[in-house]
């Protein structure tokens, strides 16, 4: 019994091994893309720094109105455990810009009357982010100004720094590509234009993946908006300012909570490795294997000691 016990410990520490060894593999070929993605993003013409002059400047490229999406008009149900009514804190903390809250009716008639061309394609996502993604290039594209997440928040630094760009975008949290959770551009953006007519064909590449997580990064998300923007920037004939705010920089200007309310269940779990990444490598490469050596070494004991003999020689 003890022999069998034995067994079914080792095979379920193997089986387990086994799970992390398969899942990192899918976590480094998530890596390798992302990477592979974002080669060269520092190559490409930018800047990461504000100009001094651009608070006091009276013209901007960028206008002051901040935009934020939501399902409904309100931003309520976004989070009913959250104290705080997040356009709010943003107008109290930028008096002066202009705010608007696009709900999914407003973003319908936005589609319908002035973007005909990808209303089909805008509602045959299959998932509500990929919607938000497109959402908001096409409302900063409309209208220009600021994008932000329902789950970013004002810092310190204003972002009036940065007004005299022609677009700015903050980099991921490990500085290899671009992120979409707040970005700036003018109105009528030439790179929103051309990202926007690029949506077609980016969705129709992507729908080879098998995980949702990478679907959506490709088709609508960060890995997009890094490849097209490499594409256009190599394009365009006139010089360009662009501005890249990288970690930690960017917290100064915007604090990211990163809510993962869209999160698919991959996406979840790989969350979850990220942030347990060194107690489940310690129990990977440390903890597992020591069991393993233990339970053998146990098994081989038994298997030396000899059970003592009940039959008794008749006499």
């Amino acid at each position: 019994f003890a022999m069998k016990k034995s067994f079914w410990l080792i095979f379920s520490l193997a089986l387990f091994a086994t799970f992390i060894i398969v899942f990192y593999g899918h976590v480094f070929q998530i890596w390798m893309f992302l990477q592979k993605s974002s080669e060269g993003l520092k190559e490409i013409p930018h800047r990461s720094l504000p100009n001094k002059n651009a608070v006091v400047q009276k013209t901007a490229k960028i206008p002051k109105h901040i935009h934020h999406i939501w399902k409904f008009n309100d931003t309520t149900s976004y989070d009913p455990s959250s104290e705080w009514n997040v356009p709010q804190v943003w107008m109290r903390a930028y008096p002066g810009y202009a705010f608007t809250l696009w709900s999914d009716r407003r973003l319908k008639d936005l589609i319908h009357d002035h973007y005909p061309e990808i209303e089909e394609l805008y509602y045959s996502y299959p998932y509500d982010i990929q919607r938000a993604d497109v959402a908001r290039l096409l409302v900063i594209h409309h209208w220009g100004g600021i994008y932000l997440d329902l789950d970013a928040f004002p810092s310190h630094r204003t972002l009036d720094a940065w007004k005299d760009a022609d677009l700015v975008f903050p980099s991921t949290v490990d500085n290899t590509a671009v992120s979409n959770f707040f970005f700036m551009a003018s109105k009528g953006s030439p790179f929103l234009r051309y990202a926007i007519d690029q949506l077609s064909d980016h969705n129709s590449k992507s729908a080879s993946f098998i995980l949702p997580f990478l679907y959506i990064f490709s088709s609508t998300g960060p890995i997009f908006i890094t490849t097209i923007l490499k594409e256009w920037i190599k394009t365009v004939q006139y010089p360009v300012d662009l501005a890249i705010i990288y970690y930690p920089t960017i917290n100064s200007f915007v604090k990211h909570t990163a809510g993962r309310t869209w999160y698919t269940p991959d996406a979840h779990l790989i969350a979850f490795f990220g942030d347990y990444k060194s107690q489940l490598q310690m129990i990977m490469f440390q903890i597992v294997p020591l069991m393993v050596v233990i339970c053998l070494i146990i098994r081989t004991a038994m298997k030396r000691k000899k059970p003592l003999s009940t039959y008794q020689i008749p006499e």
